[in-house]
């Protein structure tokens, strides 16, 4: 009570409340909002996680004071976009599926691709209607969130992209592996640019800012 009302006397927001892409990796958000804490112990924390449009969604409704994105997939003259890092996401299937075990001889086209079930996310909005990413097959299982994705890409039931940092263990550890193909990029890898977004008519609080120094200085720190 006393850090409470000690923060309400210096401005200090009563609640942080972020949204932040499914693709981002989770512990540097922690690890930022230690630093929040330790700086502004009176704040209260609201953290969801969201996939593609829920982000800037979650802004254009206020329901959230700042925003991790990830992509180009969602822009609004709205939300101030402020580059914090990369993410790499690699298009990995389980080392029993059968496109791994096709990956001995030559390269996997498309058509391979589509004769297997693709596991993909749903957008919780609107702002996808219409559109897919990165569905390449007619097949497809669609999953709300990329803790299901990976449940189910490690079960074996279908092949997807999913983030670097989760699935390095598995693809180290051999129950994961690359597709090997030319039609998703790279050693099967995009690289998509992570953004912290906010409202252009909403000044971020003394929280809010404390959170952005400590995010941003903390990406610049992974990526070296």
């Amino acid at each position: 009570m006393r850090a409470r009302a000690r923060g309400l006397g210096e401005g200090v927001e009563r609640e942080l409340s972020l949204v932040v892409d499914t693709l981002y990796p989770i512990d540097e958000i922690g690890m930022a909002l230690m630093e929040v804490r330790a700086a502004h112990p009176s704040v209260s924390i609201r953290l969801a996680v969201e996939p593609l449009g829920g982000p800037i969604a979650s802004l254009l409704e206020k329901r959230s004071t700042l925003a991790i994105v990830v992509g180009e997939n969602f822009r609004d003259p709205r939300i101030v976009l402020e580059a914090l890092s990369s993410v790499a996401q690699v298009a990995v299937v389980a080392a029993r599926h059968p496109l791994a075990v096709q990956q001995h001889g030559e390269s996997i086209g498309l058509p391979d691709l589509a004769d297997h079930l693709q596991i993909v996310l749903t957008d919780p909005t609107p702002l996808s209607e219409g559109r897919d990413f990165g569905v390449l097959s007619p097949q497809t299982c669609r999953v709300s969130n990329q803790e299901t994705k990976h449940a189910l890409i490690l079960a074996g039931l279908g092949w997807g992209r999913l983030p670097g940092w989760q699935v390095e263990q598995d693809l180290d550890e051999g129950r994961l592996v690359r597709l090997v193909t030319k039609a998703l990029g790279r050693r099967s890898q995009v690289t998509s640019e992570a953004y912290l977004a906010h409202r252009l008519d909403e000044p971020l609080g003394p929280a809010a800012q404390a959170f952005r120094k400590a995010l941003t200085q903390i990406s610049i720190a992974s990526a070296t």
